[in-house]
Formats: C-alpha cells, structure tokens, sequence
C-alpha cells in the first residue's frame, strides 16, 4: 500500500463517518481480572494478555504496563 493509497482510503472512511454518524458507533468488550499486585490477566476477543507494572512501580514486569 502506497502512501497515496492510504490517504484516499482515510479520506474515504472519514467522508463515510462524517456523513453517517450512526455508524460511529463501537462496543468494546475485555474482561480484567487482577492476579497479584499489579498483574492482571486481559480477555480481549480471542487475545489473552498479561498487564503489569514494571518492577520499579512496584509490578513484576511481567507484561506491558495498562498504559501501553
């Protein structure tokens, strides 16, 4: 995909979302559960993810940070 290519499909999308604002909408569905400290398992679709602080916030390090 060139770069030309992309803007025109950016263009296209956001042309169709600004002049169809009922399709704007999105559900986003993810299930948290805290295991220890800071480390919790992430259900997202068909992605398991561990999300965890590093160790010098306190975390194991055993996954990406919740704001990454």
């Amino acid at each position: 995909m060139t770069a030309k290519n992309f803007k025109d499909i950016w263009d296209q999308k956001r042309d169709m979302l600004l002049n169809n604002p009922d399709k704007c909408g999105v559900t986003v569905k993810a299930d948290s559960h805290l295991v220890d400290g800071f480390m919790s398992r992430v259900k997202a679709r068909e992605f398991d993810i561990v999300v965890d602080q590093n160790k010098g916030m306190g975390g194991t390090g055993q996954g990406p940070r919740p704001s990454e």
